[in-house]
């Protein structure tokens, strides 16, 4: 299984790859709690028999896994429908309902590990504070009842201090004292990228994917604003950054004509300013940019920056 070793690199060209095939390897790519968690950074499936519905396996994978940097799917058959499939998850996204089940379900268990690690905590203090209290001791002490009291107080002022609202924690010392907690790092990508807006749960999409390779794809120039659009939301929620996002695309052969074309024009300048980390002025981003876009980068600019 590709989960269970640390493989970082994985080539499959012109291995006969069929769309079935592609559904298993993007089973095991998707995001899995570690130490299962997925390592592989470049995946090759060029020159297969992918169409768009191996891409499909493909974006549904990409909705979870983070750890994908290099995705090369040169000279398959996947069309515009499939490389829409692919771009679709590069952007925000809504969550369904068993992605927002499985959130909640993270949520509950982070609140019941969090609890549980205060009680272990508030159990420790009481037994430091009866030690420092039976060393010192001069005739006269406290009883366990008073330590046990004192000791109470003190987990209620820490525990005060973790505000949970919305089942988030929001104080930052608090966060620090949570990541320390054994468990804690089993952190789902929805989890942590989602955010409610208007009755929906929505969700940054993979900023992490940075090459993409659809050269030879039947690609036609009708997939051109899709990149487009995609390329104005990664630099929009970046702000810049050049660790993250799509800043290699390959788009080749096909019915494409990139000559003259002023669609094709602003693919390749969105591009090179991708790469140079140039950040455009917020007015460029109203046609392609949603309010709901402008909440999320909100929401987690710390996280972005």
């Amino acid at each position: 299984m590709i989960t269970n070793i640390s493989l970082r690199y994985l080539s499959l060209r012109l291995c006969k790859i069929s769309d079935d095939g592609v559904k298993k390897i993007a089973h095991e790519l998707r995001y899995r709690d570690p130490p299962n968690n997925p390592k592989l950074i470049i995946l090759n499936l060029a020159n297969n028999h992918i169409t768009k519905d191996g891409a499909g396996h493909i974006g549904e994978m990409l909705r979870t896994n983070r750890s994908l940097r290099c995705l090369v799917l040169l000279g398959n058959r996947i069309c515009d429908e499939g490389a829409c499939l692919i771009l679709q998850e590069l952007k925000m996204i809504t969550l369904r309902h068993e992605e927002i089940v499985e959130v909640r379900r993270r949520k509950f268990a982070e609140l019941a590990l969090m609890e549980e690690w205060m009680e272990k905590k508030k159990n420790e203090e009481i037994d430091k504070s009866v030690n420092e209290e039976s060393s010192r001791k001069n005739g006269k002490s406290r009883t366990r009842q008073n330590l046990i009291r004192r000791s109470k107080k003190y987990v209620q002022e820490t525990s005060n201090k973790m505000k949970v609202e919305g089942y988030t924690i929001q104080d930052s010392e608090s966060m620090q004292k949570i990541k320390t907690i054994p468990g804690y790092e089993m952190c789902h990508p929805h989890k942590k990228e989602s955010s409610p807006m208007n009755g929906k749960m929505m969700a940054m999409g993979n900023l992490e994917l940075q090459y993409l390779d659809l050269s030879f794809n039947h690609l036609t120039n009708d997939i051109s604003q899709e990149m487009i659009n995609c390329l104005y939301y990664q630099n929009y929620m970046l702000l810049g950054d050049r660790s993250k996002g799509l800043l290699h695309v390959l788009i080749e052969g096909g019915d494409i004509e990139k000559q003259g074309n002023k669609n094709w024009n602003r693919f390749d300048e969105l591009l090179r300013q991708r790469q140079s980390g140039e950040r455009l002025e917020n007015d460029a981003y109203r046609e392609f940019v949603s309010q709901e876009s402008e909440i999320l980068r909100r929401s987690f600019s710390s996280s972005l920056a």
